[in-house]
């Protein structure tokens, strides 16, 4: 409930934030994440959906560390530096959601027939020092 009440008021601010900051109101992403967040909820459910929402809001890196994307907040930021007496308000991250899984753990593989079974348990076997008889 919070994170759709988040949602919401995000994306009321993205529509004052767009109308002073062109950079950001013609900017496609941002408009198909905030300005339909509230429509779209079942989107951003997830954990990587989150994520994936957040990651508009704040900066997006690469694995070195590298800017991807800037965010919003990116934009308001600026704006707020040259604009002291007309300081716009921050859009908000969502909510991670606790005990949920980003990754898979891990992944079942599938044994189509008995000759690759067996290979399976003979490979087994060996790593495992074992003399399987059959």
């Amino acid at each position: 409930m919070e994170n759709f009440q988040t949602a919401c008021a995000n994306s009321v601010m993205f529509d004052l934030i767009s109308r002073n900051l062109s950079s950001v109101g013609s900017h496609d992403a941002f408009k198909e994440v905030f300005a339909d967040a509230p429509l779209n909820m079942n989107e951003y459910l997830s954990q990587k959906g989150i994520s994936r929402y957040n990651e508009f809001v704040g900066d997006s890196f690469d694995e070195s560390g590298q800017v991807i994307r800037y965010g919003v907040n990116h934009y308001i930021n600026e704006w707020n530096q040259t604009h002291p007496d007309e300081r716009m308000p921050k859009m908000h991250k969502l909510k991670k959601q606790i005990l949920s899984i980003v990754e898979p753990s891990f992944r079942i593989r599938t044994i189509n027939d008995e000759t690759e079974l067996l290979g399976h348990l003979i490979i087994s076997g060996q790593r495992n020092n074992v003399m399987l008889e059959c």
